[in-house]
């Protein structure tokens, strides 16, 4: 059971529906999966995006759905095991397992790795660095060795420094700015405690930030343990925790990451689950506050201010979010998109469950290879996006060009040109030849 916060909040949805049927009239499409077609000699290239209705809340339960399974054990491979603290950066979903360790990196809506690879050391969370470093390094937290670890981006070339403190081991943490972190510790006798770095990418270094006092740490007051701590998306001047490890009524809390001052939010009320259980994660996004468990579920709260919870918003129930994924064990660790509308939980058996709003398909480009190229319309074969960039190809009259997916004018070319020869398709090579060569 679950106590509820007592407060009063109106919220709702805004659901824009787009009608299309007059533009895809236009040019004759009649299966909106068709993405070229001809009429009265206009060549059009449709292509169908999907796009957010707008929201002004999380979406209810029944508006998820299962969008992707990381499967990290089979794509480096290892055998599978705990999957902890999944984390979505920059479009990406950064997941780490434990025991058989190995970490990766998936872009978001796709179960297909980026980076994939095994550690010597069980990271308890993997994350991007910020700023200037956000796609040159990797940072990874090890509740094991009493060290943080640096990764080149692809997951090669690691680095270790030491945990501050004495043989400290970190579970999770977050990054407050581009140089400071908030970390949990995970020494025994010392896991009621949050922490502040500052963080170097290059040289590499974490040293004490002494901003809440000496030590450079608080102690909570939290009965058990901290599994997370995740800095604030609306209010990022706090950052969110609960009692971990125990089922009578687990606490959540607010730091103020200027004094280190808590403030209690309120309590999960009764829970089940045994082993690495209770209650796991507590983030804010977009004024919300969720709040994780491993055996019953998410509720997701309004929140007044910074440290202020209202009324309850909604509630993924275990049993729902188990109908969606078709696993039915445990999840370690959860999060969430600004947006709230794509969420990712951490599973056994090496596998990540990547949940989200399924939006409505409507026309957001027509693209026009052949005014583009100035050559006369024909037929377009065989259309492919890759890297956000969808690639068009002409026959007949032959030319081909490059449009970005997603760019503030996405029908304006950012190549296209008239060809000697009649290509069925045109796509870039992969790796590091990826924006250098087309095939």
């Amino acid at each position: 059971m679950w106590i509820s916060l007592i407060h009063t909040s109106i919220g709702g949805f805004l659901r824009v529906f787009v009608d299309i049927s007059t533009r895809l009239e236009q040019c004759n499409v009649v299966n909106p999966l068709f993405m070229f077609s001809m009429k009265n000699h206009v060549l059009c290239l449709t292509f169908l995006s999907l796009s957010f209705p707008a929201m002004a809340a999380p979406p209810l339960q029944e508006e998820l759905e299962l969008r992707a399974t990381f499967d990290l054990a089979a794509d480096v491979p290892i055998s599978p095991n705990s999957m902890y603290n999944p984390r979505l950066f920059d479009g990406k979903t950064y997941v780490t397992q434990l025991n058989t360790p190995g970490f990766g990196r998936y872009s978001a809506k796709s179960p297909v790795f980026e980076v994939a690879v095994t550690s010597e050391f069980e990271h308890r969370m993997i994350a991007p660095f910020r700023g200037a470093n956000s796609t040159n390094y990797l940072i990874g937290s090890s509740g094991a060795s009493a060290v943080f670890s640096r990764y080149d981006f692809n997951g090669d070339n690691r680095l270790d420094v030491s945990v501050p403190g004495t043989l400290q081991t970190v579970e999770g943490f977050d990054w407050v700015d581009e140089d400071t972190i908030i970390y949990t510790n995970y020494t025994s006798g010392t896991r009621k405690r949050l922490s502040l770095a500052t963080v170097v990418a290059d040289p590499f270094e974490v040293t004490p930030d002494t901003q809440w006092n000496a030590n450079g740490h608080v102690e909570t007051g939290v009965s058990s343990r901290i599994r997370n701590v995740r800095v604030g998306q609306t209010f990022t001047g706090f950052a969110y925790y609960g009692d971990a490890g125990q089922n009578n009524s687990p606490n959540f809390y607010a730091i103020d990451l200027a004094t280190g001052a808590e403030t209690l939010l309120g309590n999960a009320g009764t829970l089940t689950g045994s082993g690495s259980f209770g209650l796991w994660t507590v983030t804010e996004r977009g004024g919300y506050l969720y709040v994780q468990t491993t055996d019953n579920g998410i509720q997701v709260y309004n929140m007044t201010g910074g440290a202020g919870v209202g009324a309850l918003h909604t509630t993924y129930t275990k049993s729902g979010l188990d109908a969606l994924t078709g696993y039915t064990g445990q999840y370690y660790g959860f999060d969430v998109s600004s947006d709230g509308k794509q969420l990712v939980l951490g599973a056994a058996n090496g596998k990540v469950f990547e949940l989200a709003v399924i939006p409505p398909v409507r026309l957001t480009a027509t693209f026009n290879v052949s005014a583009d190229a100035g050559i006369g319309p024909s037929s377009i074969f065989n259309p492919r996006i890759f890297d956000g960039d969808a690639y068009v190809n002409q026959i007949n009259t032959f030319g081909f060009g490059r449009y970005a997916l997603g760019a503030a004018d996405p029908i304006v070319p950012e190549m296209v040109l008239a060809s000697s020869s009649e290509h069925r398709m045109v796509a870039p090579f992969r790796g590091a030849n990826k924006e250098v060569y087309l095939l």
